[in-house]
């Protein structure tokens, strides 16, 4: 270890695993980071749009006096509720669910035998993006819940019954994650090609589908929600997003990440000349499945961000062709990226995330 990169930070690393174990060091890595990543934007602490809404759902997500259009995503408003983590702590919630998503890359990125400092530098390269500075700007909304569901999803064992709760639980935060779907039903695919193995596999990805679509209509008769599949893909939605989203979709989900793109360009060239067919689909396929969603939403740099477990596979590639090389070039990304202004980019004007201390 000593002839790899950061071989001290390694070793204090390993050693704060054993004193505090693995999941407390994770946490405590998580919630540093989270922090430290407030230096790179301008924190707000009063919700707005759809996160004044998700905390007024979290009051009581069954006052069914007032028509909340986003009663469909409904999970993280109920889970703030029964936590009594309501009303001007729902956006806290969120928000500490940030440190809990960075805390869960590092423990189960170590429990793949990661280096401490390569999981280390992910959670930075993270902190640093959309990921963080969607939810600081915009306090209230849900995403980080998303990315813990998400990142449990991909890393789940191969538990039938916890596979398909975790697809429901999804689906019931936000319905944009059914555009994911095709990346858990790969990733969890059968080993065999039988028949009967596959229906089985799609049987898992309906049942999970059946409790949500049942809610969506009790929903829909007692209290009608605005945000429908019919509003998203009524053809003037459609023409107005398309209008306002073909000239910045590139930019839109540059900025997502910004420079940190790089590391998954470098991870596909080696899977592309290890020809490991494999890694090269689930480094795609992320980014393709987030940019789809593009067709009838302009929210485009957020949704990017839906694109990070590319990002898993990538560095492992290029970990595995040269073990010394990502720490420093994460480290020097993270530097870079402070010289390359972040924005929140959407079908208006960008909006700057600028660092507090700029402004």
């Amino acid at each position: 270890m000593d002839k790899l990169p950061f071989s001290a930070l390694d070793r204090r690393l390993l050693s704060l695993e054993q004193r505090w174990s693995l999941p407390v060091l994770a946490l405590i890595l998580g919630a540093a980071v989270l922090a430290l990543s407030a230096l790179g934007t301008s924190p707000q602490f009063v919700p707005v749009h759809h996160g004044k809404w998700y905390t007024v759902l979290s009051n009581n997500p069954f006052d069914w006096s007032d028509n909340y259009n986003l009663r469909f995503r409904i999970l993280a408003p109920f889970l703030g509720y029964i936590l009594f983590l309501r009303g001007p702590l729902f956006p806290w919630f969120m928000l500490s669910l940030l440190a809990v998503f960075l805390g869960m890359v590092y423990r189960y990125l170590r429990r793949e035998d990661w280096r401490p400092v390569d999981a280390l530098s992910l959670l930075l390269l993270f902190g640093f993006s959309t990921l963080t500075f969607y939810t600081y700007s915009f306090p209230g909304y849900t995403d980080s819940f998303t990315y813990v569901l998400l990142t449990l999803a991909w890393f789940a064992p191969k538990k039938h019954g916890l596979r398909v709760l975790l697809l429901a639980l999804l689906i019931f935060n936000h319905e944009q994650t059914i555009f994911l779907f095709p990346l858990l039903f790969l990733r969890w695919r059968p080993e065999s090609w039988q028949a009967n193995d596959w229906l089985k596999h799609v049987g898992w990805f309906v049942l999970a589908l059946v409790p949500y679509f049942v809610y969506r209509e009790i929903v829909h008769r007692i209290s009608p929600v605005e945000y429908t599949v019919g509003y998203y893909l009524d053809p003037a939605n459609l023409a107005w997003t398309h209008e306002h989203v073909k000239d910045k979709w590139v930019y839109g989900l540059f900025q997502s990440f910004r420079l940190s793109w790089l590391v998954v360009i470098i991870g596909l060239f080696f899977a592309l000349q290890r020809k490991n067919w494999n890694a090269v689909l689930f480094i795609f396929l992320p980014v393709a499945l987030a940019a789809s969603q593009y067709y009838f939403a302009y929210d485009l740099s957020r949704l990017g961000g839906l694109a990070y477990p590319a990002f898993f596979v990538a560095i492992d590639q290029l970990r595995k062709a040269q073990p010394t090389w990502f720490a420093p070039l994460a480290i020097a990304l993270v530097l870079a990226n402070f010289f390359v202004p972040a924005y929140c980019v959407g079908a208006l004007d960008p909006l700057w995330y600028g660092p507090f201390w700029m402004k």
